[in-house]
């Protein structure tokens, strides 16, 4: 939470290179990025050693990927559709959030008809979703977290 936190500051602010501790904005990013990757990694090495079953840690690590990949993509669309000067509300923002989210998740599984060895399945459109509706609620709830502090400070 508290790197999410961290991104929405950096996405936030207006300055071209802001500085926190005195580290610049573009190390920081990438400092988040690569915590995340070997975050996501020791928890799916963990999973992968505890089982004995290879196909299951396969199959397990792709969903997971997936679930992941449309936590951040909900998140970030999220970010996107912020827009205070808009007519709509904040909640109907985050409904044409999911909504994009679950319009790319049924297109990803479409293209997997014509991709030899794959194929469409309702479950990973389902797995998407929720991960996209996960990241969705996160940003809303460090949004509130961030424009709190901002009020305090």
């Amino acid at each position: 939470m508290a790197g999410i936190l961290l991104l929405i500051y950096l996405l936030e602010t207006q300055e071209d290179e802001p500085k926190l501790f005195g580290i610049k904005k573009r190390w920081i990013i990438g400092g988040t990025a690569i915590f995340l990757v070997l975050a996501i990694g020791l928890f799916l090495f963990v999973d992968f050693v505890q089982t004995t079953s290879f196909a299951y840690a396969g199959r397990l690590m792709r969903k997971s990927a997936h679930f992941i990949a449309y936590l951040i993509l909900g998140f970030l669309v999220s970010h996107a559709m912020k827009n205070e000067v808009s007519p709509a509300s904040p909640w109907k923002r985050r409904g044409i959030s999911l909504l994009l989210c679950v319009a790319y998740a049924i297109s990803d599984e479409f293209h997997q008809q014509f991709v030899p060895g794959r194929g469409p399945l309702l479950k990973d459109v389902l797995i998407d979703t929720s991960g996209a509706a996960l990241g969705i609620l996160l940003y809303i709830g460090a949004r509130k977290l961030w424009l709190r502090r901002k009020i305090i400070a």
